[in-house]
């Protein structure tokens, strides 16, 4: 979370708008490819909600930080399902 929130400050202009959203591990074909189901399986139980993240909630957020940008510069939103 500390990298986007720093990154998108880093690059942020008085002419643009920069938002970042920091994910977590979000159930995706790419995420899965390469991983034992051991592996996922421990990553899903160390978030404090229990399981991965999916893309509609991650799309839902950068939509609304999106439509929401001229209230919000070089901020970092996490939808990490609690991940620290």
């Amino acid at each position: 979370m500390a990298i986007v929130t720093g990154a998108s400050r880093g690059i942020e202009r008085p002419i643009a708008e920069v938002l970042g959203v920091a994910p977590g591990p979000v159930d995706t074909e790419m995420f899965g490819s390469g991983q034992s189901e051991k592996r996922i399986t421990q990553t899903a139980a160390a978030a404090p909600v229990g399981r991965l993240g999916t893309v509609d909630p991650v799309a839902l957020v950068a939509v609304l930080a999106f439509s929401a940008s001229g209230r919000a510069n070089g901020q970092g939103i996490s939808t990490s399902g609690g991940i620290a």
